[in-house]
């Protein structure tokens, strides 16, 4: 779960940053808590809602410089680069 260089995507990150992607999960956790009866296209719009959060400010640390993660970085591999938080 670490990068080439040693250090995980949340030893990159600031603060703030760390924050708003655990607000988010916290959100998503609680909301799949709360909705139980969820249907797939109900857990798919909530999914969509926190990567709209997450995936901007994940892609900032790739893009800044982490190494061999951002040249893995395609649309294939969204789930690994959702693993390292």
């Amino acid at each position: 779960m670490e990068g080439g260089n040693g250090k995980g995507l949340g030893d990159k990150m600031d603060e703030e940053d760390k924050e708003k992607v655990k607000e988010a999960l916290e959100d998503g956790e609680s909301w799949m808590s709360s909705n139980h009866e969820a249907d797939a296209e109900e857990i798919k719009d909530k999914h969509k809602e926190i990567e709209g959060i997450c995936a901007p400010i994940v892609s900032k640390y790739y893009q800044g410089g982490a190494g061999s993660a951002a040249s893995t970085d395609d649309e294939g591999d969204d789930d690994e680069a959702h693993d390292e938080l």
